[in-house]
C-alpha cells in the first residue's frame, strides 16, 4: 500500500476516533439532502396532504417517493401509488409515473401501543452511509434508538413531526437494532425508513 494512502486511513480513522469522544457518530454527518430524509419529508408531506385533503400535497409526495424510488417493505402500503391516485382523483394533472431507480430507500408502517417499543434489526454495509428516519403521526413524539451489537448507542433522537434522522458511517459490516419507543398513553402511528 502507498505511504500517503496509509497516511490517508490512518488520519481518517484518528478524525473519528476523535469525534466519537466528542459527539455521537450520527451528529457529525448532515442529512439535510440524503434520499432517506427526502422520503421521510415526503412522507411527512403526504400524511399533511391525507389531514387537509391537499391536492397538491398529494401530487408531490407522490412525485417525491417515485423519484426516489422508495418502496414500501413486506406488506406495506404503497403511499406512491395511493398519494398519486388521491391527487388525480382531486383534479391534479401529473406526469406519468417515474420509473427508473430500482432500490431505492424502504418504508414501513407500524403502530406502537401506549408505552411501548417497537424492535427491528437491520444490517448496513461498511462504508456507506447507514440512515434511519422515523415519521411520527402528527404532533406525536417517539423515541428512536439504534444500538449496535455490543449495545453501543449509535444514535438517539427524540422525534417529532415531520422527522427525525440519524446517520452514520459503519466501519464494519454489522446488524443493528432500531428501537422506537412510544412514552405516551395512547397508540402512535408511525413510518420508519432505511436505506
Amino acid at each position: 500500500m502507498k505511504p500517503e494512502r496509509i497516511g490517508s486511513i490512518a488520519a481518517f480513522a484518528l478524525a473519528a476516533c476523535q469525534s466519537s469522544a466528542t459527539a455521537p457518530p450520527a451528529a457529525a454527518i448532515s442529512v439535510a439532502n440524503s434520499p432517506v430524509a427526502e422520503v421521510a419529508d415526503a412522507i411527512a408531506r403526504g400524511e399533511a396532504a391525507e389531514q387537509s385533503r391537499s391536492p397538491e400535497g398529494f401530487a408531490a409526495a407522490a412525485l417525491a417517493l417515485e423519484r426516489l424510488g422508495a418502496r414500501a417493505e413486506a406488506d406495506g402500503p404503497d403511499l406512491a401509488t395511493r398519494w398519486r391516485a388521491a391527487a388525480l382523483a382531486a383534479g391534479a394533472t401529473l406526469p406519468p409515473p417515474f420509473r427508473g431507480r430500482a432500490l431505492g430507500p424502504a418504508y414501513s408502517r407500524g403502530a406502537i401501543d401506549p408505552r411501548g417499543v417497537f424492535v427491528t434489526e437491520q444490517v448496513f454495509l461498511a462504508g456507506q452511509p447507514a440512515e434511519v428516519a422515523i415519521v411520527p403521526q402528527a404532533e406525536r413524539q417517539l423515541r428512536i434508538v439504534v444500538t449496535d451489537q455490543d449495545d453501543n448507542i449509535l444514535c438517539e433522537r427524540v422525534a417529532a413531526a415531520p422527522r427525525a434522522m440519524c446517520r452514520w458511517l459503519p466501519l464494519f459490516t454489522r446488524r443493528v437494532t432500531i428501537r422506537v419507543h412510544n412514552p405516551r398513553t395512547y397508540a402512535v402511528n408511525y413510518y420508519l425508513v432505511t436505506n
